[in-house]
């Protein structure tokens, strides 16, 4: 049997457990299981790791602490990696930088001192990263608005593991290249290839429970199922919908 076609309970009652502002009203939904690329950008710029300069850990000794984001330059908002790279190399070769930061959904200023290295580049001595790309599974989509939940888990930085605020998203085509199966030690995942030049819809939310958004193109060819009753789920047995191979 097509594993796309496979439903059952397991989809029914994940419907049910996404919060209810981000609930699909409709009666009808389409199952998923179809494998699709995201790719989301942060509301400002997170600090994923520090390094030395000239000896010395000079951001973490200014109080920047992994997580942080950044989302200012001495007042003058930056928006992704570019902007903060801009903002710094316009100084003069001594410079005092007050970077906004957010931390814990508090605003926070941190003062650093910064010198023109040899190449005449300012070394901060912080990592950042503004986007993050994978691959995920679709969970459902609701034929009314085409509003679609995914991944049933939040998208975090993997160096930090702390949630990423999102500014927007994309999801992508996407199709499955192979299996990398699970061991004693390891859990197994799904490999596959994105189609970044195709567009399938918008990323506007990123929950606990998984991405939410709209499709602006069809996705899936599988016809919109009944849901259940939230009492009328039940612990028993249940199969899960997928794709193994290419996007089948």
């Amino acid at each position: 049997m097509n594993f796309k076609r496979k439903l059952l309970l397991f989809l029914i009652s994940f419907v049910f457990i996404i919060p209810i502002n981000t609930l699909a009203y409709s009666k009808y939904l389409i199952p998923g299981g179809d494998s699709i690329g995201i790719k989301v950008e942060a509301n400002g710029i997170y600090v994923v790791g520090f390094y030395k300069v000239d000896g010395v850990f000079l951001a973490k000794e200014a109080g920047f602490k992994l997580g942080d984001r950044i989302v200012s330059v001495n007042d003058i908002i930056v928006n992704n990696v570019s902007d903060l790279q801009e903002r710094i190399a316009s100084s003069d070769d001594y410079i005092k930088i007050k970077f906004g930061v957010i931390r814990d959904n508090k605003n926070i200023d941190i003062i650093m001192n910064l010198k023109k290295d040899k190449d005449s580049s300012y070394k901060t001595g912080i990592y950042v990263k503004d986007t993050i790309t994978g691959i995920g599974t679709l969970t459902y989509i609701d034929p009314i608005d085409n509003s679609f939940g995914a991944l049933g888990h939040e998208i975090s930085e993997s160096n930090t593991n702390i949630k990423f605020m999102i500014e927007k998203g994309n999801v992508y085509g996407s199709e499955i290249t192979s299996i990398t199966k699970s061991t004693t030690k390891k859990t197994g995942e799904k490999n596959a290839k994105i189609d970044t030049n195709n567009v399938y819809g918008e990323i506007n939310k990123n929950l606990d429970t998984g991405v939410y958004g709209i499709l602006s193109k069809k996705i899936s060819d599988t016809k919109p199922i009944e849901i259940a009753d939230i009492n009328e789920v039940m612990i028993g047995k249940a199969e899960i919908i997928t794709v193994l191979n290419d996007n089948v």
